[in-house]
């Protein structure tokens, strides 16, 4: 499943706006409680993948948040890595 993140692509825009990680992050929030049943993974890309790892990291202890098996972004830029949590940068993950 691709999603297309609000006020990107073709998806629609909201008012008041409101597109920073915490939003986008809710919409993924919703997006996995309501669709995954079971476990998945993430592929991110730039700002998707600042949205997906506040979804990881701000997500209570949900089943659909637990299932996650993987998390991989692509091009992020590395000042905005360096602010995600130690635990989201094990294996073989960016450093």
């Amino acid at each position: 499943m691709l999603l297309d993140v609000r006020g990107h692509g073709d998806s629609e825009h909201v008012s008041p706006p409101a597109y920073n990680p915490e939003h986008h992050a809710a919409d993924l929030a919703q997006v996995v409680a309501s669709l995954v049943h079971s476990p998945y993974a993430i592929l991110a890309h730039s700002a998707g993948a600042l949205a997906a790892a506040r979804f990881i990291t701000n997500t209570r202890a949900s089943i659909p948040a637990a299932m996650l098996n993987a998390f991989v972004w692509v091009d992020l830029d590395p000042l905005v890595a360096a602010s995600i949590p130690p635990s989201l940068m094990s294996g073989s993950g960016p450093s």
